[in-house]
């Protein structure tokens, strides 16, 4: 049910005015007298209650012709992003904090809105590589970590001139050693495989003069790489290294898969995120939801291609939004 509200001089032209609009399918809720401010005069006001089918035709039937165009237009705007992937949720709450019905009256300038309003909502680490880091890379198995790593490491020793040193924890997934220590051979970097946490103690010391370590983690259980975490931190006590963790996440993911893998490591104290595989999909809103929506752990890669290093982005909000705008043409 609906409610409405009508108000005349009298209770008996209040009442009329109900019946001219619904008839006689309304129920009075209420009826009072309200003071007019300044007189002795009063008004009459009576609430009542319709069917919500009988109240939307009769108040879709007076708006304005500019009131009908502007719902067209929220409803073609929003239809558009939704049918793209975007959460329903997050679009009404954009709409609901639109200031000046000049944006809801025009579709490019709606539409340009809420791109910005993705884009802003995003949260982007900046690339930081001035201290001395050891840089863990989690997630789930076949997301694409290791070439990742691989891409990340040559990016560091080429464009920033920093000496990398790439360590392999991963015991379960059959090559994921050989993988990666051909990718330090192709690119002259150092490779080192460690089985246990006496292995990594023993290994920082003879690689302490390196600039960054990255480390592999895949097929380790995320309770695994916790207790991992744990001991590396002791052990850095008396070094200079900082510790970052990162979850690599595929954009082929499902949005409730997403969610899960993130639900599963984010005990973690994750420190950023890196997508991979943009470039094996056209429909990212599962992407952009699962970022508005856990924009407390920022973005700091994107990976869109197999290339190594070129195929891996920071400052990857434009490239988002870009392809989502895509989409949307």
């Amino acid at each position: 049910m609906k409610q409405d509200i009508f108000t005349a001089s009298s209770p008996d032209e209040a009442y009329l005015k109900a019946k001219e609009k619904y008839g006689f399918s309304f129920k009075v809720i209420s009826a009072r007298q309200i003071p007019l401010e300044g007189s002795e005069d009063t008004i009459c006001e009576i609430l009542v209650s319709v069917s919500e089918s009988l109240y939307n035709e009769k108040n879709q039937a007076q708006q304005t012709p500019q009131e009908q165009g502007e719902d067209q237009i929220v409803k073609r705007v929003s239809e558009l992003f939704i049918k793209r992937g975007v959460s329903k949720d997050w679009l009404e709450k954009m709409l609901g904090s639109i200031n000046e019905e000049s944006i809801r009256q025009d579709q490019e300038k709606l539409t340009s809105y809420l791109l910005n309003g993705i884009y802003d909502a995003i949260n982007e680490v900046n690339e930081s590589l001035e201290e001395k880091k050891i840089m863990m890379f989690v997630g789930p198995t076949g997301v694409g970590k290791t070439t990742n790593i691989a891409k990340l490491a040559s990016r560091y020793s080429r464009d920033f001139d920093k000496k990398v040193v790439l360590l392999n924890l991963d015991r379960y997934k059959a090559g994921a050693r050989e993988q990666l220590a051909i990718h330090a051979q192709n690119f002259n970097l150092e490779h080192i495989v460690v089985d246990t946490i006496d292995d990594f103690a023993k290994q920082l010391s003879q690689v302490s003069d390196y600039d960054l370590l990255l480390v592999d983690t895949a097929g380790i259980s995320p309770f695994d790489i916790e207790r991992m975490i744990s001991n590396i931190e002791y052990i850095l006590a008396s070094h200079t290294y900082k510790i970052s963790t990162t979850l690599a996440l595929s954009a082929l993911s499902k949005e409730e898969d997403l969610e899960d893998m993130y639900q599963n490591f984010s005990f973690l104290d994750l420190d950023n995120l890196l997508f991979t595989k943009f470039d094996e999909t056209r429909h990212i809103g599962n992407v952009i939801n699962f970022l508005l929506k856990h924009n407390q752990t920022p973005l700091s890669y994107i990976s869109i291609g197999q290339n190594i290093p070129e195929d891996i982005l920071s400052e990857s909000k434009k490239y988002i939004l870009d392809k989502f705008v895509g989409t949307l043409n």
